[in-house]
């Protein structure tokens, strides 16, 4: 975006549930660093920070809970780091996440507010009263992100002003069939240079992790929890890793199903070939280690594990659901599978496992393909285009 001589940056300001490590969230701070520049700034206002998640955590659903959110914020200091301007709203409740958003609007005077996740529920009725433009990224199909059918009313309600912005085809449908609304497709993107990782650095990754130099690694990346199935894969692990002895599984993420999934390995007596390393902040030396990668989830709104782990030349195995079956192409880049089939996800990783050309040769059309199709410079370049159109008053669909 060019501005001239005479005219102020454009001022967008981008609002977040909190900065605890995932894939929306990764997403929205690669867009606040990309799209700073000397035409445009950016802020964003976060509503709570790690401990005070930790302490709604604990009061809602007990200490066990608790526990599980870390209060090591890696994107925090990448985001100060990069000169990225932070702004804690201490949100106890929407209505007061509201007001003290509101006195962060009307301080720092942004020209867009840029919502992701729940916080469009409480900035929507601010953005409203001010009459600022305001787009919301859906990082997931729409009943998934509401979460339920009251959600589902609020959030129409709030589309009514606020400019949908979807991350896949998947989730454009989506919105459209639960909300009746068009909105624009920008696929979410990585910094593809965090995985330009050597294989050296993979080899001694390995080495630190105690996983063996022989080992055909397979891995999965994100939260332990129902929607991702890891339960899944750690079964159809299981089905195959008699035949194949020099196989093992790492799991990289935290979430209720540590414990069940814990002894689900004690039961298959697999204690020393599955691998729990929790929430990590080197996953692109992870990847660089891996062979195989897998992503088995219920729905996704696109996949941002599956873009890291093309971009870093991983054949990937996923669910044929959402946005996954925009990522990966069958048969080219990885294999797409019926969601909940066990037997499926055996298959697959037999034939790579035992096919190390078939490895490779869908690694690296799968790092293409990521280059290709999501760079951040793609989607820095669409959302800046948004951005200017909604201070202009423009539509963003013709």
């Amino acid at each position: 975006m060019t501005a001239s001589s005479n005219e102020a940056p454009l001022r967008v300001l981008h609002v977040l549930p909190s900065l605890i490590h995932g894939g929306a969230e990764t997403v929205c701070a690669d867009l606040a660093i990309g799209c700073r520049g000397p035409d445009l700034g950016t802020t964003i206002a976060i509503s709570r920070t790690a401990s005070e998640v930790e302490r709604v955590v604990r009061r809602r659903w007990g200490s066990e809970a608790a526990q599980r959110v870390t209060t090591d914020l890696p994107l925090e200091a990448r985001l100060r780091s990069e000169g990225v301007p932070l702004v804690y709203l201490h949100k106890r409740t929407p209505i007061d996440a509201a007001f003290s958003l509101l006195r962060t609007v009307r301080r720092l005077r942004p020209d867009v507010v840029h919502t992701h996740l729940h916080s469009i529920v409480f900035a929507a009725p601010v953005t409203r009263f001010l009459g600022i433009p305001h787009c919301h990224t859906v990082h997931t199909t729409a009943l998934e992100e509401a979460g339920s059918a009251a959600r589902v009313r609020m959030r129409r309600r709030a589309f009514r002003r606020v400019h949908p912005i979807s991350i896949s085809e998947a989730v454009a449908k989506s919105v459209h069939d639960v909300y009746g609304l068009q909105s624009p497709v920008i696929r979410n993107a990585v910094a593809l240079d965090r995985f330009d990782t050597t294989q050296s650095a993979g080899a001694e990754w390995r080495e630190r992790e105690g996983i063996p130099a022989d080992a055909v690694v397979v891995l999965a990346v994100g939260r332990l929890r129902a929607v991702k199935n890891p339960t899944g894969i750690l079964g159809a692990f299981q089905s195959v890793a008699k035949d194949h002895p020099n196989a093992h599984l790492i799991f990289i993420g935290d979430g209720d199903l540590e414990e069940r999934l814990a002894d689900q390995r004690r039961t298959f007596g697999l204690a020393k070939r599955v691998h729990f390393l929790g929430t990590r902040t080197d996953v692109p030396e992870a990847l660089a280690a891996a062979d195989i990668f897998v992503q088995n989830s219920l729905y996704e709104g696109l996949g941002i594990a599956a873009v890291e782990a093309m971009a870093s030349g991983l054949p990937v195995i996923a669910t044929a659901v959402g946005g996954l079956v925009e990522v990966v192409s069958d048969d080219e880049t990885g294999t797409l599978i019926p969601s909940r089939s066990q037997a499926a996800l055996a298959d697959a990783l037999t034939a790579y496992i035992t096919d190390p050309a078939l490895r490779a040769r869908h690694g690296s059309a799968g790092r293409v393909r990521a280059r290709s199709r999501h760079g951040l410079t793609e989607a820095t370049d669409g959302y800046i285009r948004v951005y200017k159109a909604l201070a202009e008053r423009r539509p963003l669909i013709e």
